[in-house]
């Protein structure tokens, strides 16, 4: 099982969501999104449709540094950090959004910001 701490606001908790989705898969295993973040009176949980398994991994991983470093390839782990890199989710872009529920619906315009 994969498995995160999990904090902050919408982007950085879909980032979070998002690496370790991709890891589970990349592993063959399961995953886990916790239902409350490590602060709840501070952050609250955006992606309460994803499932939550108590239980412990063996292995932990802390992003060093704000930038791509694999994480380790093994299939019990809890991750913390921001993983705001694609490299962390490149190739399961569509199992992910599927997942988190997000649906794309073209549009017949274009808005721009000037």
């Amino acid at each position: 099982m994969i498995t995160c701490k999990l904090w902050a606001q919408t982007g950085n908790q879909a980032f979070m969501c998002s690496a370790v989705i991709a890891h589970a898969l990349k592993m063959g295993t399961t995953y886990s999104i916790p239902k409350k973040t490590i602060s709840p009176k501070v952050w609250r949980t955006y992606f309460n449709n994803l499932p939550e398994i108590k239980s412990a991994t063996k292995h932990y991983y802390k992003e060093p540094r704000h930038c791509y470093d694999p994480l380790p390839e093994v299939d019990s782990l809890t991750i913390e950090g921001y993983f705001q890199s694609e490299k962390y989710w490149h190739g399961y872009k569509k199992e992910i959004a599927e997942a988190l529920g997000f649906v794309h619906q073209p549009a017949d315009y274009v808005a721009v910001h000037i």
